[in-house]
């Protein structure tokens, strides 16, 4: 049986761009799949809450942060 087997991910959502360039940049080299999104909403509108990971959340954005109920629906939907 030949099962593609998709890899756990996990996902940056940080509006300062150096800051998810570092951390991104880390976790690759350590061998995890990196998604990273600007804002709360690109996170919201475009990733796939359907592939197995985590978040990791910056919790001072403008709009939406990492403490905004929104963020938490989509986790267990």
């Amino acid at each position: 049986m030949n099962r593609k087997i998709e890899k756990e991910i996990i996902r940056l959502v940080d509006d300062d761009e150096d800051q998810r360039k570092a951390l991104r940049f880390l976790l690759e080299a350590a061998g995890y799949e990196v998604r990273d999104y600007p804002s709360g909403r690109d996170f919201l509108v475009n990733d796939e809450p359907s592939v197995p990971g985590c978040a990791i959340l910056d919790l001072q954005m403008p709009e939406m942060d990492g403490l905004t109920p929104e963020f938490y629906s989509c986790f267990w939907a």
